[in-house]
């Protein structure tokens, strides 16, 4: 059970937009749209052990209040949320895996994330 006064990061939530330039090549451009106050674990040996089945190295799990936009699921052909959403600390980004509502209660997110090159 996360307890609040372990959220003792404040990281940048962006958006992913995706957009055309004038010769019809994809840009992919993140804004800003709040801060999130969280708590960031690296996974040990045996959780990257266990995390290797999936196609991406999770490299860290991040535990969150609950928040509607991060907690929706992405809809095939409709507006996406959740994996269209990443994290900043400072240089340090974070690519959200996959998220796991703990315990079904709304109160708490665990996001399983990638740390990506720093931008």
């Amino acid at each position: 059970m996360t307890r609040i006064g372990e959220l003792n990061r404040i990281l940048t939530l962006q958006m992913r937009q995706s957009t055309v330039d004038a010769e019809g090549r994809d840009n992919e451009v993140w804004f800003p749209i709040g801060s999130i106050r969280a708590n960031i674990n690296p996974l040990t040996a045996r959780d990257f052990m266990l995390a290797g089945q999936s196609a991406e190295l999770i490299t860290h799990q991040i535990t969150v209040r609950f928040r509607k936009d991060l907690a929706t699921v992405p809809v095939a052909g409709g507006t996406q949320s959740g994996h269209n959403l990443r994290l900043l600390e400072g240089t340090r980004v974070f690519a959200i895996h996959s998220v796991i509502h703990d315990q079904e209660r709304r109160r708490w997110l665990i996001l399983l994330c990638v740390e990506l090159e720093p931008v």
